[in-house]
């Protein structure tokens, strides 16, 4: 074999491997990319749900002052013989 086979040989080496890793590069970039995609999308369905969970509890603290409120209207109304019924 001589030297310029050799040295061709070895371009070609250099080109095929290169070629390769920039395929392998650019697959784990798709990889990444689509990992942090999906993390994106799950962090918004937990910020939905997180926002769900909020409304229900605040309409739960507002029917639990309600029930307070009544009761105490309601004793009042007692005491002071204006129940209507």
């Amino acid at each position: 074999m001589n030297e310029a086979a050799t040295k061709q040989d070895i371009q070609n080496l250099e080109l095929v491997l290169k070629q390769r890793f920039d395929g392998m590069f650019e697959e784990l970039g798709r990889m990444i990319k689509g990992g942090f995609d999906q993390m994106t999308g799950e962090f918004g369905l937990v910020h939905r749900e997180i926002d769900d969970i909020k409304l229900r509890l605040d309409q739960a603290a507002y029917r639990f002052e309600l029930v307070e409120l009544e009761h105490r209207v309601g004793a009042l109304e007692d005491h002071t013989g204006i129940r209507k019924h």
